[in-house]
């Protein structure tokens, strides 16, 4: 039951730190069943964003969340990495809204900047990465979100875990395999 909660108030809290998408194309394209030790677990359509949310867990019980939704239509004229860029500041100005919700007591991004992974294939791909730390209660955590751009659509990674394990944990590598299956 919370883990449903959860991924309900991820659904909710990206609509409301989301612009509204565009009519480029369905964000019905196939994402595999498995990535990196993540299996696909759930998803859900997100209402009146044309998008979908993926959920992936793995044996630990760690979760990450897929969301795929169409770049609106008045960013499709800029380049890839300016769309990228408006994409990662919407998002990072929409985590205020996450105290006035009380999902966490306080916040800081410590990182927003453009990245990129090479693919097998030897392609480079282009990645914005947002790393923020939060505390809820007692306890503090890390959260990752990745935001990829593949035909005219985004597709946003987040993943959380408590503090004291992001350093030893290789589920943030999650979001950079996703992107070399997708650009393979």
């Amino acid at each position: 039951m919370r883990t449903d909660l959860l991924f309900t108030s991820v659904c909710l809290a990206f609509l409301l730190a989301s612009t509204a998408a565009g009519q480029a194309s369905s964000t019905r394209f196939q994402l595999p069943d498995s990535v990196y030790g993540f299996s696909l677990a759930d998803s859900a359509v997100l209402p009146g964003t044309q998008g979908t949310a993926y959920r992936y867990e793995n044996r630990a019980g760690v979760r990450a969340d897929v969301f795929v939704y169409a770049v609106p239509v008045e960013r499709l004229s800029a380049s890839d990495s300016m769309q990228m860029a408006s994409e990662a500041e919407t998002f990072v100005a929409g985590l205020a809204y996450g105290i006035e919700r009380g999902h966490y007591d306080a916040y800081n991004v410590p990182v927003s900047k453009a990245s990129s992974v090479e693919t097998e294939k030897g392609t480079s791909v282009p990645v914005r990465v947002v790393v923020m730390v939060f505390r809820r209660g007692g306890d503090s955590f890390v959260s990752f979100m990745h935001l990829l751009l593949k035909d005219r659509l985004y597709v946003k990674v987040r993943l959380t875990l408590p503090a004291s394990e992001w350093q030893t944990s290789m589920a943030p590598n999650f979001a950079l395999e996703l992107a070399k299956r997708l650009f393979d």
